[in-house]
């Protein structure tokens, strides 16, 4: 499950470089991988208020547990 999402990320920064010409590809999709990697490091940093993240929002209000919770 831990990598689920950053795979496939990953899939989608691959099908949206290949919108871009061919000379250019390799450079976007590193460029999409690099604002990837940077989005989920910065989202590691987020602490909520009610002690945990909301799950499938907007789509549901359910919160995870708080870090450190048993």
């Amino acid at each position: 499950m831990l990598f689920q999402i950053p795979i496939g990320t990953l899939l989608v920064c691959r099908v949206c470089a290949l919108l871009f010409e061919e000379g250019t590809r390799v450079r976007v999709f590193l460029l999409f991988t690099f604002g990837m990697a940077t989005h989920y490091a910065l989202d590691v940093l987020l602490i909520h208020v009610s002690g945990g993240s909301p799950l499938l929002w907007p789509l549901s209000w359910g919160m995870a547990a708080p870090v450190g919770a048993a």
